[in-house]
């Protein structure tokens, strides 16, 4: 599309769209990533599977239900969360039956969050942030094609 098409406040406003779902992406990576720190320091007990089954959904697709239970200074919780994306469930089924005792990770600030698997995926680059970069890269080149012809011909380039 000819540059006639386009005027500086479109660039512009492209630019903070583009740069406003960069940063969105990249800030929930980040809080993913600090939940999955905060699970290192979460206390281990011993908990009670009370569910774990494999369901299928009217498209054929599979999914885990999974509950069990804890009690942590005479209070009993009851959670479903298996990890913060590290671990395979498919393996934790075979080792597991419904009743079967199993180590829980609860959090000694707040006893009502758990999971079954500690950490997560900390030690790999999210997808998010790969995203959220170029976006903000493509931002970037909008913004300064507001200021450059160069950089204006690179940005219409990119639109076809």
């Amino acid at each position: 599309m000819p540059s006639q098409y386009f005027t500086k406040k479109d660039l512009q406003i492209s630019a903070f769209i583009l740069s406003l779902i960069g940063i969105v992406l990249i800030l929930i990576s980040t809080l993913d990533y600090i939940y999955a720190l905060g699970t290192l320091k979460y206390s281990e007990i011993n908990g009670e599977i009370l569910i774990l089954k494999q369901e299928k959904t009217p498209r054929n697709h599979y999914y885990y239900v999974l509950k069990y239970q804890y009690t942590v200074n005479g209070n009993l919780y009851q959670n479903s969360k298996f990890s913060n994306g590290v671990g395979n469930i498919k393996e934790f089924e075979r080792q597991y039956s419904y009743t079967t005792k199993v180590k829980v990770y609860f959090d000694k600030h707040n006893p009502s969050n758990s999971v079954l698997v500690k950490g997560g995926r900390s030690t790999v680059i999210n997808g998010m942030v790969i995203i959220g970069v170029i976006l903000l890269i493509f931002s970037l080149i909008a913004i300064i094609s507001t200021k450059s012809q160069f950089f204006l011909d690179i940005w219409l380039s990119m639109l076809g």
